[in-house]
């Protein structure tokens, strides 16, 4: 298994969070109307639930990755390589949360352990690998 360095997930993050602004935020945005605190809260809750099914879905499926994974080559599996059930995928993303505490550090993680693995990863039971050419 060859494991996802930490750049390549870095691209990969990056363009799911721009497909995820694309798709998702902005038409969002654009129904409801700014000021209202119902609104606004309906808002946080449907990002949410709309992220934690883009990515849980996504990396449960037969290509184990998101469009910005699938882009850069990368796939999601288990510790042997196997695909992710949809429950683990969304472990998998809710465990993001405390990866994201103090500055990022569980994702930075990524870059010193052996099998690149970011503290969400680790808590999933998860690697990320580059994907074989067939």
């Amino acid at each position: 298994m060859q494991y996802a360095g930490f750049w390549r997930r870095a691209a990969a993050f990056g363009l799911d969070q721009s497909i995820m602004i694309a798709v998702f935020s902005l038409p969002v945005a654009l129904v409801f109307k700014p000021g209202s605190e119902q609104a606004l809260l309906l808002m946080n809750l449907l990002g949410v639930v709309v992220a934690w099914l883009y990515y849980a879905l996504q990396e449960a499926s037969q290509h184990q990755a998101t469009f910005g994974k699938r882009i850069v080559g990368l796939v999601v599996a288990d510790m042997n390589g196997q695909r992710l059930s949809f429950a683990r995928a969304s472990g998998h993303h809710f465990a993001r949360i405390p990866s994201a505490m103090v500055l990022l550090a569980g994702y930075f993680m990524a870059l010193f352990t052996e099998r690149r693995q970011t503290l969400h990863d680790r808590m999933a039971g998860v690697v990320v690998l580059a994907r074989m050419a067939k």
